[in-house]
Parts: structure tokens; C-alpha cells; sequence
């Protein structure tokens, strides 16, 4: 599995998923660890997330992660994560409604901390292709520090209601 390398090879792994189909979700919790594969997809339907991150130094370049009506979302930061790049990725098909609190929205990319000094911090997203998601492309928490949001495309963003009005967000 993919977890299985990352927790076999730790720090500063550099993994290639190759032009293949996973069916699993990820917990990145070691520093400087690569994830890439042109072709490669990362299937976490019926999973509640994709990719979680808790480190630094991470890199996600060139993957597809799809969901579905049980995934939340497809790339969790938490803090205290710094520089976190996503590169040329492309995320679709979350639609659970937030299960960690009474939020309805589903995300492509959801950053957030739990204070001024717990946050995560330097994230760069750039040139993904973010759809098919209800509620948000990409959020940011209240707790988040320098984003870097480029070149992406976002669109078929699902309405969902929130405080008794409609709402969807790039």
C-alpha cells in the first residue's frame, strides 16, 4: 500500500504511484515526503478523506483523487504543517457534509488551524483542477498562514445550504 511505504520508508520519501488505480486514504505524518504519479489515482470512495497532512516539507504533485457521497474531503492540512505544495493535481467527487461539526460543506483542499499559533503555514496550491465538489474547492480556516493559491481551475462547485442560503465557494 501506499501508506505502507510511507510509514516504511519515513522522512523524506519520495514515492512514484505510477500509472495505477489506489483504493486506500493516506496519513501523512513524516517531514519531506513526495507523492507523484502522472496517471496515477488515488480512489477514496466510501473513505471519508484522501490525503491527510500533518508534517512539513510535503509535496503532492500529479495525482487524481476521487471521492464520493461518503468522502469529505480529497486534501486535509492540519497544523502545525508548513510548506505543503500541491501541484497539478486533480481532485473531485467529495460531497459528506463536514462531519467534525455542523458545516454542510464538502472540500477539494480544506486548510485550517486551531489558533494564532497553531496553524498551518507557507501552503502553495498551483495548477490543480478542483470539481464536482459540494460546498468548496478550497477552504481556508480562520488559523491558516501564507497561502499561495495559483493557476488552479475550479468549477462545478455544488451549491449546499448554509444558514438557510445557498452557497458554493472556488
Amino acid at each position: 500500500t501506499i501508506q505502507g511505504a510511507l510509514d516504511y520508508y519515513g522522512e523524506d520519501a519520495s514515492i512514484d504511484l505510477g500509472d495505477a488505480t489506489w483504493n486506500e486514504s493516506l496519513v501523512i505524518t513524516n517531514n519531506g515526503v513526495t507523492l507523484y504519479g502522472f496517471g496515477a489515482s488515488l480512489d477514496v470512495s466510501g473513505l471519508p478523506n484522501g490525503v491527510t497532512i500533518i508534517a512539513d516539507d510535503v509535496t503532492i504533485e500529479g495525482i487524481e483523487i476521487i471521492g464520493d457521497s461518503s468522502t469529505n474531503a480529497g486534501i486535509v492540512i492540519q497544523p502545525p504543517s508548513t510548506n505543503i505544495q500541491i501541484i497539478d493535481c486533480k481532485i473531485h467527487g467529495m460531497s459528506l457534509a463536514n462531519p467534525g461539526n455542523d458545516s454542510p460543506l464538502a472540500y477539494g483542499i480544506l486548510a485550517y488551524g486551531s489558533d494564532a499559533n497553531f496553524t498551518p503555514n507557507e501552503l502553495y496550491f498551483e495548477d490543480n483542477e478542483i470539481y464536482d465538489i459540494a460546498g468548496a474547492g478550497i477552504s481556508l480556516g480562520a488559523w491558516t498562514a501564507n497561502t499561495y493559491i495559483s493557476d488552479n481551475t475550479i468549477f462545478d462547485i455544488s451549491e449546499v445550504e448554509y444558514l438557510g442560503q445557498p452557497l458554493s465557494v472556488g
